[in-house]
């Protein structure tokens, strides 16, 4: 179990709902269907499914699906910051996150969405990746964006377990933030309430402090897209593999079944007592394999164990609900499934991969929306705080399109629009290379008339 997957457990077993809002004195604005369903997603992604047992163990799947989604969204993906002192002073925090964009966007992916928490350490800034079960949402804007959120950080000293719950809360006017600290003997437990300075790193920390001149809460909601089945009204995100859990539990079983089929198939010799050693109460074959030999009374001295193994039925059956769980994910046939019968034209390929398009797109769009507001609260935070010159900084991103795209004869479409002044040659570039507008015209060669860049 990684650091991720520890916090997680550590958070499902020490709060309740009521439990939080007992402490905070505000209202959780989350329903218990929807926390449950968060829990539920944790425990299948970290392969510790309701229905798991040592019968039951698991193919890993719901990990597997949200690791390849994961892959497909943030394949080739590249974003920058460029500009004056503001973007050479948050590029590497920036840098950073994207370095990291597909680990989160995999725990966001199982957990139906993530938070990007920047702050001040050492005079600098760094970004916190909170977990869908790590943090808890109190408040709602009337386009579902969250306002108001409790944040959890836990440390251990000894036998002792410190819990600091830091609550945001934003307004137009005013946004305020609460630091409180707690003390427990157990790991599953709040405990009780302890000032701020009995851990060094919280020492700093203000219990309450009122901020202004902020345009947006400083925390950013990555959330996967699409309709909440489990919450209509609630504005979190849906795991990706939430309506797949029923075809994923259907596959561990079936799963089972076939590593059954080769256990109780195994070729083995049924031995006629007589034929055995006894020693003393034992009786045992010579030199052989006691996998291969079993004593029974059968009359006859040697029968040969050896049945039929039914493999290909299972591994069909296998195969047709993995099928199922591409579907119910929004990834294409073949992803995990056996694809015999591979499409042979680009139009059949481009066919068979939009699903999956479909989804990485949605996104993708997701991603871009949240690193962008996450650039608004990093320099909110660095003009807050005076740590750098808010001069003009742009933001680039850049997606592999490939899961449709033939990115060559793509290339050469532009190239001819380009030829013929359909596209400028700055446009081109920002489209072939993710360059802003700015890099574009700087890495345009210098022969390039002012006629050449419209």
């Amino acid at each position: 179990m990684n650091i991720f997957s520890q916090i997680a457990e550590v958070v499902r077993k020490m709060f309740s709902k009521k439990t939080l809002e007992e402490k905070i004195g505000a209202d959780i604005a989350v329903s218990k269907n929807m926390i449950d369903a968060i829990n539920k997603w944790s425990k299948c992604y970290e392969n510790n499914a309701d229905w798991l047992t040592d019968k039951y163990r698991g193919k890993h799947l719901p990990s597997a699906v949200a690791r390849e989604t994961a892959r497909l969204v943030t394949l080739e993906f590249k974003s920058e910051l460029t500009g004056g002192k503001l973007a050479e002073y948050l590029s590497p925090a920036y840098g950073k996150v994207i370095d990291d964009a597909q680990t989160f966007t995999e725990l966001a992916c199982a957990k139906g969405g993530l938070m990007l928490k920047p702050y001040i350490s050492d005079g600098a800034i760094s970004v916190a990746y909170v977990q869908a079960d790590s943090f808890f949402p109190t408040a709602y804007d009337s386009s579902g964006n969250i306002t108001g959120c409790v944040f959890v950080e836990r440390k251990t000293v000894g036998k002792k377990y410190y819990t600091r719950l830091e609550i945001h809360n934003y307004s137009s006017k005013i946004y305020t933030v609460k630091n409180q600290a707690f003390l427990s003997d157990s790991a599953d437990s709040l405990g009780r309430s302890v000032a701020l300075s009995n851990i060094p790193e919280w020492a700093e920390l203000a219990g309450e402090v009122s901020l202004t001149g902020f345009k947006r809460p400083l925390f950013c909601y990555f959330k996967m897209p699409g309709a909440n089945t489990i919450d209509s009204n609630s504005p979190l995100g849906m795991s990706v593999f939430a309506n797949a859990l029923d075809a994923i539990k259907d596959a561990d079983e079936q799963y089972a079944r076939l590593k059954w089929e080769f256990e109780g198939s195994e070729l083995a010799v049924n031995v006629d007592n007589t034929a055995l050693e006894i020693h003393g109460d034992k009786a045992s074959a010579p030199k052989l394999d006691k996998r291969l030999y079993r004593g029974i009374d059968i009359g006859d001295l040697y029968e040969v164990f050896s049945p039929n193994i039914r493999d290909v039925s299972i591994i069909n059956g296998l195969n047709a609900i993995l099928r199922d769980v591409e579907m119910l994910c929004g990834l294409a046939f073949g992803t995990f499934s056996r694809v015999d019968d591979s499409p042979k034209t680009a139009t059949e390929v481009k066919s068979s991969r939009q699903r999956s398009y479909s989804t990485v797109s949605a996104i993708q769009k997701s991603l871009k929306t949240a690193l962008t507001q996450l650039l608004e609260a990093m320099t909110a935070l660095c003009n807050f705080y005076n740590l750098s010159p808010i001069d003009k900084i742009e933001q680039s991103f850049e997606f592999d399109d490939s899961l449709v795209t033939d990115s060559e004869t793509e290339q050469k479409i532009w190239l001819q629009e380009c030829s013929s002044g359909i596209m400028s040659a700055v446009e081109y570039r920002m489209r072939r290379y993710g360059e802003t507008e700015e890099q574009a015209k700087k890495m345009l060669p210098a022969t390039f008339g002012e006629g050449d860049e419209q």
